[in-house]
């Protein structure tokens, strides 16, 4: 039996997010590494952060709308996740 601890390194995504409320592990391009989807009350955006270099991309801009929550399933049979969101 393998008795090895765990290793884990510390990688900052956004040193400077300006908002953060909601995050989510999402394979958004289908390329078998999770990504990143975050949601936040200050901006109303929904950002994408993308495996490995995790560049960020704004995905939606709601405005006055604040995006509480969010959650991903293939819902159109591309074989892609599409976001499903919810706000205020």
């Amino acid at each position: 039996m393998n008795n090895a601890e765990p290793e884990f390194r510390r990688s900052v995504i956004d040193d400077d997010p300006q908002d953060g409320y909601f995050l989510r592990a999402v394979d958004v391009d289908g390329d078998g590494r999770p990504d990143l989807v975050a949601s936040g009350l200050t901006r109303g955006e929904v950002v994408w952060y993308q495996n490995p270099s995790w560049t960020k991309r704004t995905i939606l801009s709601l405005g006055d709308r604040k995006p509480v929550a969010l959650d991903a399933a293939d819902l159109t049979g591309d074989g892609l996740p599409d976001l499903v969101l919810c706000h205020d």
